[in-house]
């Protein structure tokens, strides 16, 4: 009986902790700061002409933050940091979605260092850029991103955007309160297009998951989506969140609509893009955005008695891995009749230009019936990596997979093989080949692999 008592008392200790780490209750913080930098600093996204400068360089140093692109002249929309941060007693899984081109793993090391004292783990860090080609560039140290979209690292720019970063997590984590999640997908119609006038190829599924709190109101949450921030065009020279800022503003306002009671803080929407390497928005300008952004909330509201219960449980988990030697193939970067001339082989090493290596993470929310799997992917991937992933997570038993493109790094574009031996500007922006992307999956794979399924 002794023993027995013993053996009683030794598995309750083990097994408590466990048991009440089920009880804990959630709570969720959600927060957007405007971290637009001054005005004159270069947008990133377009390198042709309307954003390079006329005479390649600025000889004269006219412009005090540009060397080879144009400077920005004004505003349409903020440039924000959104952020939903999740906590369960001492565990905390942070979301950001940025307005910005793309971030790199440089940014999310220096981050994750700036934000350790929050209790926030790098390995718990998600953050997507919007890709919205109107934001600020400078924020860099990779030259080839500078020299071909971003323009030289400006350190005092750098600083500034992350101080207000910080904020924005600071802000989240202050605003915590007991909430639940809340999940629901719908498909987007006639809101993105495919720009290599492949027709309906793109993925219109489009993935939420809110936040509520406990007195019936919406707080925010994140929308998953393909599509690229190109609605403004090259010629733009005008800070803009552009089509996903613009989504993110419609949705907020409807649900600010249906709240129950004014909020002190207005609900907060991350737009976390997905494989958008060849779609672009239906229609562009300011108005075709304008109208498409309402269009994508209306199918939002229509959607939104779907939402159902998630389970708040969470895990994280990331692999490094070997994306490649970064290179320019030439043949992938040749038209018309003379691609037959050129050896596939060709290539233009870029040498310590680019990383050889990144990070993916496998984020899973929920429980057995409510499972989210969301897979990140450290660039700019098509269509058809999104569908060979997703179907790969199906088989491997998660019903609810989520591609979350430009997430934790910058590593530019990746297509499968096929259309890498097209030679479309996809294929020539892919510094790593098409088998970049299979290691990427191939990674994802093994994550998945060893992820055990949620029992319950």
């Amino acid at each position: 009986m002794k023993l027995f008592a013993a053996l009683t008392i030794l598995v309750s200790l083990i097994f408590s902790p466990l048991l009440l780490s089920q009880e804990l209750p959630l709570e969720v913080g959600v927060a957007n700061v405007d971290i637009t930098p001054p005005i004159g600093v270069p947008l990133a996204g377009f390198g042709g002409p309307g954003r390079r400068q006329s005479g390649l360089l600025d000889w004269g140093d006219k412009c005090k933050y540009c060397v080879f692109l144009n400077p920005s002249i004004g505003k349409i929309d903020p440039i924000r940091s959104k952020v939903m941060l999740l906590k369960r007693g001492n565990r905390k899984l942070l979301f950001m979605s940025l307005d910005l081109v793309g971030i790199t793993d440089e940014f999310i090391r220096d981050l994750a260092k700036k934000i350790k004292h929050f209790g926030i783990r790098k390995e718990d860090i998600i953050i997507s850029a919007t890709h919205t080609h109107s934001g600020p560039g400078t924020l860099s140290k990779r030259f080839a991103l500078a020299l071909i979209a971003a323009d030289l690292y400006k350190k005092e720019i750098y600083l500034s955007v992350r101080s207000k970063i910080i904020e924005s997590i600071y802000t989240a984590n202050q605003r915590l309160e007991l909430a639940d999640l809340y999940k629901f997908k719908f498909t987007a119609y006639g809101i993105q297009k495919n720009r290599r006038k492949k027709i309906g190829h793109f993925d219109p599924e489009t993935n939420i998951l809110l936040a509520k709190n406990r007195h019936g109101e919406w707080l925010g949450g994140m929308v998953n989506l393909a599509v690229h921030g190109t609605s403004l065009g090259s010629k733009n020279l005008k800070y803009s969140a552009d089509f996903p800022g613009a989504i993110e503003h419609a949705v907020e306002g409807r649900l600010k609509d249906v709240n129950l009671t004014a909020l002190a803080a207005a609900p907060t929407i991350l737009f976390m893009n997905g494989a958008e390497g060849d779609v672009k928005p239906k229609h562009g300008g300011l108005e075709g955005m304008a109208n498409l952004s309402q269009k994508f909330a209306d199918q939002f509201m229509e959607n939104l008695d779907k939402a159902s219960y998630v389970t708040p449980n969470w895990t994280t988990r990331k692999k490094k891995l070997f994306v490649g030697i970064p290179h320019v193939n030439l043949r992938a970067c040749t038209k018309g009749k003379l691609r037959k001339f050129i050896w596939s082989k060709i290539n233009i090493p870029l040498g310590t230009l680019l990383p050889w290596t990144s990070t993916i993470s496998l984020i899973e929310i929920g429980g057995a019936k409510d499972l989210i799997t969301m897979m990140t992917w450290p660039g700019e991937a098509t269509t058809s990596l999104s569908f060979e992933l997703k179907d790969l997570a199906k088989k491997l038993g998660r019903n609810n997979p989520w591609f979350i493109g430009l997430a934790n790094d910058y590593m530019a574009y990746f297509t499968n093989k096929a259309e890498f031996k097209e030679g479309t500007y996809e294929a020539c922006s892919s510094m790593y080949g098409y088998k970049g992307a299979r290691r990427i999956i191939k990674k994802h794979k093994k994550l998945l692999m060893e992820a055990s399924l949620p029992s319950n």
